[in-house]
């Protein structure tokens, strides 16, 4: 009887401590998304630009017509997050009904650093007027610099005077663009069309503003 007792004695105690054993190491996996998510965020940071590198940036670029750019900024971070690179450039277009928009700039990348780039393309919807000037353009996604050489569609609904900021997007395979324009003219109604990025160096074929 004594011998019972003290085996089930061991077996309770050994159950004990399994059942310690299994509550420490649940509560040792629990910690597994918090340190992943840690991780990834860490990652963020070093893949992406900040807001105050981006608005500093956009301040420079636009320089004394930048008053509200922080604003701005601000919103879209809000919005859309940190972006993998940003380009600055400028561009002309021109539409009534049916246009085109021509631009050249510098694509900075947050790992792989700048390179030129330029983009054109068909403009067709309705929309009337003649706009050029400074661009800014937030890019997200973007993890090899050569995935933005291609057509990427744009549809915007825009109006803006002399000196303002106008804001579009674009988009493609996950890759988007948040364009901030400021320039001279007046453009009013809605502008449906698709943008041809390519590099500076790439044949005449590659330049031409139709897919």
């Amino acid at each position: 009887m004594a011998i019972q007792k003290k085996n089930l004695a061991l077996i309770i105690s050994s159950l004990f401590i399994g059942l310690t054993a299994c509550a420490k190491t649940l509560d040792d996996t629990s910690t597994l998304p918090q340190a992943e998510q840690e991780y990834e965020n860490a990652a963020r940071s070093e893949n992406t630009f900040n807001e105050e590198e981006t608005r500093a940036a956009a301040e420079t670029f636009f320089g004394t017509g930048a008053a509200k750019i922080g604003g701005l900024i601000e919103s879209i971070y809000t919005t859309h997050g940190r972006p993998t690179a940003y380009i600055t450039g400028t561009e002309v277009s021109a539409a009534f009904f049916a246009g085109g928009r021509f631009g050249e700039g510098t694509l900075h990348h947050k790992l792989e650093g700048t390179q030129p780039i330029k983009w054109a393309g068909p403009s067709v919807g309705f929309d009337f007027g003649l706009s050029g000037g400074e661009t800014f353009v937030l890019v997200y996604n973007l993890y090899d610099p050569e995935q933005i050489y291609q057509w990427i569609p744009a549809g915007e609904g825009q109006a803006y005077l002399v000196g303002g900021f106008n804001v579009s997007y674009q988009g493609d395979q996950g890759i988007v663009l948040v364009t901030i324009r400021m320039g001279v003219g007046m453009r009013l109604g809605i502008n449906v069309g698709i943008n041809k990025y390519y590099k500076p160096n790439e044949d005449e074929n590659s330049n031409e503003v139709s897919p």
